[in-house]
């Protein structure tokens, strides 16, 4: 009965996590947001997923970066797929995005699991190419 109501859930709504890290002197250098599209229903991968792109991007940070936003969209989400594609800004709020490239990773004969979210999380940031120090 809660698998159906939750399926009915993610149909219905997106979800929505912001999270913010602070920075050097009190104010906040990541703002971060990870959003799902409607019909997205494996709600534990996708708190994994948000966790472990917001790690891989903390990892990145200098010390001294400027403030910045950082999206995460995830496009796709079941037992065995994700793909999803980051998007980042200079500042917290205004102007416009610069988008990455859409990544997916898929499992045929298992289910995905932590380890494969978070090789997911070092490839999309990689690849995304977010020069952390010129935002």
């Amino acid at each position: 009965m809660q698998g159906r109501i939750m399926k009915r859930i993610g149909k219905l709504l997106p979800f929505v996590v912001a999270t913010s890290v602070a920075g050097g002197a009190g104010a906040e250098s990541l703002v971060f947001e990870c959003r799902a599209k409607t019909g997205v229903v494996a709600a534990e991968n996708f708190r994994l997923a948000c966790s472990a792109v917001e790690g891989e991007l903390r990892k990145r940070l200098a010390a001294q970066s400027p403030a910045f936003a950082v999206r995460l969209e995830v496009m796709a989400l079941d037992e065995h797929r994700i793909s999803g594609r980051l998007s980042w800004r200079p500042g917290q709020s205004g102007g416009s995005f610069t988008h990455g490239p859409a990544i997916s990773t898929s499992i045929s004969d298992a289910g995905l699991n932590a380890r494969t979210i978070a090789k997911f999380a070092r490839d999309l940031v990689q690849v995304s190419d977010i020069d952390f120090n010129r935002l």
